[in-house]
């Protein structure tokens, strides 16, 4: 633009020197479009270029944004799933703490009925041993009595047997006592 200027200018001065013959003028007035041409060519490059520099710049910034979006949605589904792999881990640990505690229930239990099996059990054995004694005494207070009675029984039946009694009355035994007088006449004669 700078340049056109001094163009015009010098036109008509080389036009009234030169006169109508012109090819100065002819010249200048080829240059003038073609340094016109030149800088409106320069001018569109300088556009286009501005033009493709935002648009640079745009698809950079557009690069950016979505990177930016991306990462930020990446962090929120980092985020999102590590908050449900705490809340899972909480809940298998409430879950293993719950199975822990039952565990240790079921043990409480087992050990409670077993000793509570055992009470019972040996009471029962000290009952069973109670009612065996007893049963026993019983059994031998019975044969006892069975046996007062058989010796009840039984002795009246000896009362007849002192009846014999006059066995011992070999009285005449006694008398046959004296009868060694003859026994030593016997013997004298054999002496």
């Amino acid at each position: 633009v700078a340049k056109e200027a001094p163009a015009k200018k010098s036109a008509p001065k080389k036009a009234a020197k030169k006169g109508p013959s012109g090819y100065d003028l002819t010249t200048d007035m080829n240059v003038l479009p073609a340094a016109k041409v030149d800088a409106e060519e320069k001018a569109a490059e300088k556009a286009v270029a501005k033009n493709n520099a935002e648009e640079e710049k745009a698809k950079e910034k557009k690069a950016a944004e979505d990177k930016a979006f991306k990462e930020k949605q990446a962090a929120s589904e980092a985020a999102e799933k590590a908050k449900e792999e705490k809340e899972l881990a909480a809940k298998k640990a409430e879950a293993d703490a719950k199975a822990k505690a039952d565990e240790e229930a079921a043990a409480k239990k087992a050990d409670a009925d077993a000793k509570a099996k055992a009470a019972a059990d040996a009471e029962a054995a000290k009952k069973a041993e109670a009612e065996a004694k007893a049963k026993a005494a019983e059994e031998a207070k019975a044969a006892k009595a069975k046996a007062a009675e058989d010796a009840k029984a039984a002795k009246p039946a000896p009362a007849p047997k002192p009846a014999p009694a006059p066995k011992p009355a070999p009285a005449p035994k006694p008398v046959s006592v004296p009868a060694p007088t003859p026994t030593g006449v016997k013997g004298d004669g054999v002496g």
